[in-house]
């Protein structure tokens, strides 16, 4: 009776329970919690390096925080919305699309760890975020537009400032443009935007686009290729004119 009441505690002893193995499992330490959701925006959800690096930037500072804040850095399950609310209460002074920006990074982190299973709640949910201004946007006339891109005093700036005009780009889809994305015939432009995306954008001012492109193209060449980004050294690139 004695021998059986042994073997049975022996067994049990060496016997995780099933919230011990489930526990063991979701602890994550911070650390590599963020190397797996920035390998996961970079592979999977094909952002840029630009965003990927915007995220690790805001995950660091979140790092820093914590680990001035309670002298270590705890796993992502021990963190709780207090501390998310104190490190969103530290930014103060900053700019509120800055907090913003921070805050929802820490929410989407959460959610990937959540969607993982290493987690089981989101202590940046629903934070208290800062008002943002509305601004009411400054736009120009066409008098003024057109005087705008008859100033430029170069070619290629009179080609890049009416495409800007003509088609609402970001400077940083504008510099990334060649000629053969213009398609003059049919009045588009294909356009390579975020995480290696393109779209094609009809041009209002195909007339424009075309003299002021024609304009270009007799003016500089690269390697026998038109290119409308300036050439800039390989550690100095170029983000707009």
């Amino acid at each position: 009776m004695a021998r059986t009441a042994t073997r049975t505690a022996t067994r049990r002893a060496g016997r995780r329970r099933p919230t011990d193995e489930a526990a063991a499992q979701s602890s994550l330490d911070f650390d590599s919690a963020v190397g797996l959701f920035i390998e996961y925006l970079r592979t999977y959800r094909g952002y840029s390096n630009l965003t990927v690096t915007s995220y690790g930037t805001d995950l660091r500072q979140f790092r820093e925080f914590l680990e001035k804040r309670l002298g270590r850095v705890p796993a992502p399950d021990e963190i709780q919305r207090e501390t998310v609310v104190q490190f969103a209460a530290g930014l103060a002074g900053k700019a509120a699309w800055t907090v913003r920006r921070k805050i929802a990074c820490l929410s989407s982190f959460y959610a990937y760890l959540m969607d993982m299973g290493h987690v089981h709640h989101n202590p940046a949910h629903r934070v208290p975020l800062p008002k943002v201004a509305q601004k009411v946007p400054v736009a120009l006339d066409e008098d003024e537009a057109r005087a705008l891109a008859q100033a430029a005093p170069t070619p290629w700036l009179r080609c890049a400032i009416t495409l800007l005009l003509s088609t609402g780009l970001r400077r940083s889809e504008l510099v990334g443009i060649t000629m053969p994305d213009l398609d003059l015939d049919n009045a588009q432009l294909i356009v390579h935007g975020k995480g290696a995306k393109q779209r094609v954008v009809p041009l209002n001012e195909a007339g424009a686009v075309k003299s002021a492109a024609t304009a270009f193209s007799g003016d500089r060449r690269s390697r026998g290729r038109v290119i409308l980004a300036l050439p800039a050294p390989r550690t100095t690139p170029y983000y707009g004119i």
